[in-house]
């Protein structure tokens, strides 16, 4: 059964996802995540399966502050650090940028060095 979305914007995200189904994606957060983006990355990872896209979400720095590291540990969050290796060009379709545009990530970088085009840039607010 569809779901028709009266808003406008649940109906282009929708159409967006459907557009990219069985797709690949990387998630970038910014270089320290805090809960927001961590949760917000979480989310669009379970909306994202709906819809047959796998997602690795990553970071660059460190995880500050012992309730982000308890977040991730209790909901056995899988989030990996970037340890400096390129990104493989060929592994991921899109990037998905959340809670960052690009300038708070050393991620921007190595995505747009891999050639990986950014889909969507998201903001939790």
């Amino acid at each position: 059964m569809a779901v028709e979305y009266k808003d406008k914007k649940a109906s282009e995200l929708v159409e967006l996802l459907k557009n990219h189904k069985g797709e690949r994606q990387v998630v970038i957060l910014q270089d320290y995540p805090d809960p927001d983006a961590i949760s917000s990355a979480m989310a669009w990872r379970f909306i994202a399966r709906e819809y047959d896209i796998e997602t690795d979400i990553f970071y660059s720095e460190r995880i500050s502050h012992q309730e982000n590291l308890a977040l991730i540990n209790l909901l056995n969050i899988d989030i990996t650090r970037w340890e400096g290796e390129p990104f493989p060009e060929k592994r991921y379709k899109h990037a998905i940028l959340i809670d960052t545009q690009g300038t708070n990530t050393k991620l921007a970088d190595q995505i747009e060095a891999a050639n990986i085009p950014v889909l969507a840039i998201i903001d939790h607010h």
